[in-house]
């Protein structure tokens, strides 16, 4: 995000530290989309599952009794979800493709777990300046 030039003590921005410090996003998750984006020409499943690989939901688990709901979800979902519903990536995209198609979730965990994924996918997409 920053040099440090020990030799004179100046600090120098990155493009990338000042990308993620105006959008809330972390190094992290510019570093893997960087790494994930081969073609400017990208499928919507493929920028879902993108997205569902941010650092910034690495911290959304699956609980044992979500999966029922999750799999009921994913069968709704009109994108593949590459990876299932047993972890965060194909939670995420599964949360992702619910909240747009506004299917509707029952357990509390998930309500939650989507009001964080769409607060985040806001910051992701939220270009004013």
């Amino acid at each position: 995000m920053i040099r440090y030039t020990p030799d004179n003590g100046y600090l120098h921005i990155t493009d990338m530290g000042r990308t993620a410090s105006h959008y809330y996003i972390s190094v992290e998750t510019i570093t893997r989309f960087n790494e994930k984006m081969k073609s400017q020409h990208m499928s919507d499943a493929e920028i879902f599952s993108l997205i569902s690989q941010a650092q910034e939901f690495d911290q959304l688990k699956g609980i044992d009794d979500e999966l029922p709901e999750l799999d009921h979800l994913l069968h709704e979902c009109y994108l593949t979800v590459p990876l299932g519903c047993e972890n965060t990536e194909g939670k995420v995209n599964i949360l992702l493709q619910a909240a747009l198609s506004r299917l509707q979730l029952d357990g509390f965990s998930l309500i939650s777990d989507q009001a964080y994924v769409l607060q985040v996918l806001k910051n992701f997409t939220d270009f004013e300046s």
